[in-house]
């Protein structure tokens, strides 16, 4: 069991590691004015379009899951993302090399370069959840809650380290590589985290049983009881729901902090792209701000959280994590106009707390719960709700801008203390139901 846990843990950090270059790399390609998009309102047009593609991704995986079980659905998820990142990649790189734009125009006076960048950017920020939540899922089946409150932030702590060395190398790797490159790094790591994430299942299945067959005997109970086996996704989903409160907590808090996020990550962009007008300018800086978010949330992970998880209950972690959050996004809300470097410290708390606290706290929850909870629900929240809130403010935005004009950064600023405030309440209502232990 202990090596199984290594090397999904493992897995997990190299999956991070990728990801810090696919995140700068994509970013930097969509808002680039000469190769992507530079207009603030297509960047919430893309976002509002993750949630369908995210749902669509569940309603796959929960497929795979009742058909193959949790190991064949990691590796099918798992080569499929690679390869999508890698032909778009290619894709990108081949049509760069076109001298005139007008000769490959598609759809809405958009070419076909800026068709698979936006096509990239859209995935990119909605398979990242859905692999996430599997290495988690695995972990949190084959350890106790014991045994989670005190490895739980060490894992998350390699990932974060991982993701450290990645962000900081962004400014090197760009200038060497391109951000093609950056593209193709992140699809070969996630080809190795394949190869671990397999290793994990196998090396567990040798020793124990594998994890879905507490699937299989759960599900054959159910089958008897409420005939829950012949119903299909929603109906399963809503049922699941009914019976784990808990779980309908968690979607509204996801939501909740995911607005936040969705908002303060436009207000970034937007202030990002005002200044600072080279691409590897935005690229060098975004691979700072994430390298010092990783190296901090590591730190915490290491260092304060156990701590934090031996001596203080879940439910008053819950109540404590918004608060830094809150203080940063209401001094930002406060300013007429927001520097970059404010906007970003706010970035960089949020994110800081996510990462190393609110992340572990999660687990926390599902580690208690059944098979259903741990994989299906889990998948749901963090896949689907995960980038739902996104989606919902995105579009809301879009809407915003063609009927009133765009959005300023202050207005931004606003829109992000008040949904902080929003999260603050729901984080505290899910804390009342969370198992002191």
């Amino acid at each position: 069991k202990d090596h199984a846990a290594i090397y999904m843990s493992l897995a997990m950090a190299v999956n991070f590691f990728g990801y810090e270059f696919g995140r700068s790399g994509v970013l930097t390609l969509f808002t680039s004015p000469v190769n992507g998009f530079g207009s603030p309102t297509a960047y919430s047009i893309a976002m509002s379009c993750v949630s369908p593609l995210s749902f669509s991704l569940v309603v796959w995986y929960g497929k795979i899951l009742d058909t193959y079980g949790p190991k064949q659905a990691l590796r099918c998820t798992s080569l499929s993302c690679a390869l999508v990142m890698l032909i778009c990649g290619i894709l990108v790189h081949i049509l760069k090399q076109q001298s005139s734009e007008e000769t490959n125009i598609l759809l809405w006076g958009l070419s076909l370069r800026k068709m698979v960048i936006w096509i990239l950017f859209v995935f990119q920020h909605s398979y990242v959840q859905l692999l996430y939540s599997q290495y988690w899922s695995f972990l949190g089946t084959i350890m106790s809650a014991s045994e989670g409150a005190r490895y739980f932030s060490w894992i998350a702590g390699l990932s974060s380290i991982s993701s450290t060395v990645a962000a900081a190398s962004v400014s090197i790797a760009v200038k060497k590589l391109d951000l093609i490159g950056l593209l193709i790094l992140s699809s070969i790591s996630l080809f190795a985290a394949t190869i671990l994430g397999d290793l994990a299942y196998r090396t567990y299945e040798k020793h124990t049983a594998d994890p879905a067959e507490e699937r299989i005997d759960k599900r054959e109970i159910k089958v008897e009881k409420t005939g829950l086996g012949k119903q299909g996704f929603m109906t399963k989903a809503l049922a699941l729901f009914q019976r784990t409160p808990i779980l309908v907590l968690l979607f509204l808090e996801v939501i909740n902090f995911r607005t936040m996020c969705a908002i303060l990550n436009l207000c970034y962009v937007k202030k990002l792209g005002v200044d600072l007008s080279e691409d590897s300018d935005r690229a060098a800086w975004t691979g700072k701000l994430y390298s010092m978010v990783n190296g901090t949330s590591a730190l915490l992970q290491f260092i304060a959280l156990p701590s934090l998880l031996k001596n203080m209950p879940p439910k008053w972690l819950w109540r404590l994590i918004p608060l830094v959050p809150v203080i940063c996004s209401m001094c930002q809300g406060l300013q007429r106009d927001p520097s970059l470097m404010l906007i970003s410290i706010c970035l960089f708390s949020t994110k800081c707390i996510d990462y190393s606290t609110r992340c572990v706290a999660n687990e926390m929850v599902y580690v208690s719960l059944d098979f259903d909870g741990r994989y299906f629900g889990k998948e749901i929240i963090g896949v689907f709700g995960d980038r739902l809130g996104a989606s919902l403010i995105a579009f809301f935005l879009s809407l915003l801008t063609y009927f009133v004009g765009e959005t300023t950064i202050r207005q931004l600023s606003v829109m992000v203390s008040i949904s902080s405030l929003c999260w603050g309440v729901c984080a505290y209502r899910l804390s009342n139901l969370v198992p002191n232990k």
